[in-house]
C-alpha cells in the first residue's frame, strides 16, 4: 500500500518539494520524506523534467573603506514608502520616509544622506522599479562621480 501512495504523490512528476507538500496535506509515517526523495531521484520522468538553474556567483571586490559602494532601495511598510541607503562595507544604513515614489522625492531624501557621509567613491547600486528609473536620478550632481546601476 505504501508504494501505491508514493506513486499517487508523484503523479504529475512535480519534484521533491511539491510532492512533500502534497504528502503533508494528507499522510505521514516515519521516513516518508526520505522515501519521497528516493522515489523521485529514481524516477525516469522526474529526472528528464528536472532542470538545473545553476548560475555563477557574481564576485565583487573587497572594499577598503566605508561609503565606497552603497545600495539604494525602496521599502513599503504598513502603507508607507521608505528609501533605504545601505553601505556595503559597514552595513550601516539610513532610512527616510517618502511622501511619494517620484524620482525627485527620492533625490531630495538622498541629498542629505550623501551630504553627511560623502558621495560613494565607486558606485550606487539601485534596484528601483521602472517608475524610479529616471535620467534625472542618473544626472544629479551628487552622482556625477558615481555610477548608478539599475539591476
Amino acid at each position: 500500500m505504501i508504494s501505491e501512495i508514493l506513486k499517487a504523490i508523484n503523479d504529475g512528476h512535480l519534484g521533491i518539494t511539491k510532492c512533500r507538500a502534497r504528502a503533508k496535506e494528507s499522510i505521514w509515517w516515519p521516513g516518508l520524506s526520505t522515501q519521497i526523495e528516493r522515489m523521485i531521484s529514481s524516477c525516469d520522468s522526474c529526472s528528464k523534467q528536472q532542470v538545473y538553474h545553476k548560475e555563477p556567483m557574481i564576485k565583487s571586490e573587497f572594499l577598503e573603506l566605508p561609503w565606497q559602494r552603497v545600495g539604494v532601495d525602496l521599502l513599503k511598510l504598513k502603507g508607507k514608502w521608505y528609501v533605504i541607503v545601505a553601505d556595503y562595507y559597514s552595513r550601516f544604513s539610513e532610512v527616510a520616509l517618502l511622501k511619494n515614489q517620484k524620482t525627485q522625492t527620492i533625490i531630495n531624501h538622498m541629498k542629505p544622506i550623501f551630504s553627511r557621509h560623502g558621495i560613494p567613491e565607486i558606485e550606487v547600486i539601485a534596484d528601483l522599479s521602472s517608475q524610479q528609473r529616471s535620467r534625472q536620478l542618473e544626472n544629479i550632481n551628487y552622482f556625477q562621480k558615481s555610477m548608478i546601476l539599475v539591476l
